[in-house]
């Protein structure tokens, strides 16, 4: 099956020789770096992933960006890769994309291997992907904002269906146009309160019932994530060292904890639940390389690392949660919530013996 664009599909477009040149730039980079991965090279180049993945002659294919019927279609593909990253961190789990629960404002899917929560609204670009490796042809749909950014990725396995694939392909490419990517607006940052309540932002907090409503206190109370953290320490919230991360998911394994780890970006969150086992250390990378699931961490990116607790109906929850220097989340880690919302046994003491 041919999912390419050919280069003469592309002569009437206005930007085609900026688009060349970008691919010069792009071919120039790799035959100096082989290994540098496709969102370090649009770092580098200072573009987005999309903006790259178009300047191929074959093998992307835009579909059209139909949330709702492309999301259903997926389980067609049987077992597959699930992949969502942000600056700092890339989570991979491998499950059936089965009954989505689609709402007014986010979807989710909760199967094993496959536990997302979506916020359609950022799903802008699809586009259908072949890379050609030592091994075969990898085939891979991938989401994208309107800014190019990557926000998920579906990667097929071994297993995968790949005539479903080709269908799926086949039925979206038709009248789909190429993707025009929007400039990225410039980064304002995190914008903190000069004046907040701190003594109601804690009273508040005391009275969550459930984790999800702690969302809610930021906008509420006009402070910043990390604001609200500082703000609580002492009380709800216990600084940790920013190398956290290595000492708790060794800990985890050798203490055999099942955890739950939460990855995301503002178009998804992606979620690992259960045992880790095999923890590896490259370079400024903390690792997670088990079957099923893969966990790739920029230790060096952690500026601020914390113990939170909500207290809910069903009692404490503690969390591990670490930030970037602007204030977005790289990740989080619970421990794993089973039926009853008993919390695996081992996690509290884990938690509590980080510093």
């Amino acid at each position: 099956m041919t999912t390419s664009t050919p280069a003469s599909d592309r002569t009437a477009d206005p930007n085609t020789e900026h688009t060349a040149n970008l691919g010069a730039r792009w071919a120039e980079l790799r035959a100096d770096q082989p290994r540098i991965r496709i969102r370090a090279a649009a770092d580098h180049l200072g573009v987005s992933e999309l903006d790259l993945l178009l300047t191929r002659d074959s093998g992307v294919t835009p579909l059209r960006m139909e949330f709702e019927p492309f999301l259903t279609r997926v389980e067609e593909l049987g077992e597959v890769m699930a992949l969502t990253r942000n600056a700092s961190c890339v989570i991979e789990t491998d499950g059936v994309y089965r009954d989505p629960d689609f709402g007014a404002h986010a979807t989710g899917i909760v199967q094993p291997g496959v536990d997302l929560r979506i916020f359609p609204g950022r799903w802008a670009h699809l586009v259908a992907v072949e890379n050609e490796a030592k091994g075969g042809t990898r085939r891979s749909f991938q989401v994208f904002d309107a800014h190019g950014d990557a926000v998920h990725k579906i990667w097929l396995r071994d297993g995968s269906d790949v005539a479903a694939w080709e269908r799926i392909v086949a039925d979206f490419a038709e009248d789909a146009e190429a993707p025009v990517v929007e400039p990225k607006p410039d980064e304002a940052g995190e914008t903190r309160n000069p004046d907040p309540d701190a003594e109601g932002l804690l009273d508040a907090w005391s009275k969550l019932e459930h984790t999800h409503d702690f969302f809610r206190l930021m906008p509420k109370f006009a402070v910043t994530r990390t604001q609200a953290l500082e703000l609580a320490e002492g009380r709800y919230t216990r600084r940790l060292d920013t190398s956290v991360v290595k000492r708790l998911l060794e800990a985890a394994a050798e203490r055999e904890i099942e955890i739950m780890v939460f990855v995301g970006n503002h178009g998804c969150i992606q979620i690992h639940s259960g045992r880790v086992h095999r923890i590896v250390e490259m370079d400024d990378w903390i690792n997670v390389m088990d079957p099923g699931f893969n966990l790739h961490l920029v230790q060096s990116a952690v500026a601020d690392a914390w113990v939170v607790t909500k207290p809910t109906s069903y009692g404490d929850i503690h969390s591990v949660e670490v930030y970037a220097e602007d204030g977005s989340q790289i990740a989080s880690f619970f421990g794993l919530r089973k039926e009853g919302n008993e919390v695996a046994a081992g996690w509290e003491e884990l938690v509590g013996d980080l510093s």
